[in-house]
């Protein structure tokens, strides 16, 4: 279980930092997504906080937390896909 917590602080604090370096890119971003990503991290890092300290829902705590990170990478597949098409007629 300590393993799976290291691996969502992890992915807390580096999607917080990934956020906060493509709000300071100066390009076009969608704030939207950005907020969400940020809000996702943040909650993902307090909930596995709250998970290791009630042991008798770590479990189902991780289980959500999971899902989570689930969900916020197949909201954003299409979103990737539909840029790479775009770049891709560009450059034909």
């Amino acid at each position: 279980m300590e393993f799976t917590a290291f691996l969502f602080i992890f992915y807390a604090f580096s999607e917080i930092i990934f956020c906060n370096w493509l709000f300071n890119l100066a390009q076009k971003v969608v704030i939207k997504i950005i907020a969400i990503r940020a809000l996702l991290g943040l909650v993902i890092g307090i909930g596995t906080v709250v998970a290791m300290n009630y042991p008798d829902f770590t479990l189902r705590l991780y289980g959500v937390l999971f899902i989570l990170v689930g969900i916020n990478i197949m909201f954003y597949v299409p979103v990737m896909r539909a840029n790479q098409s775009v770049e891709n007629d560009k450059v034909q």
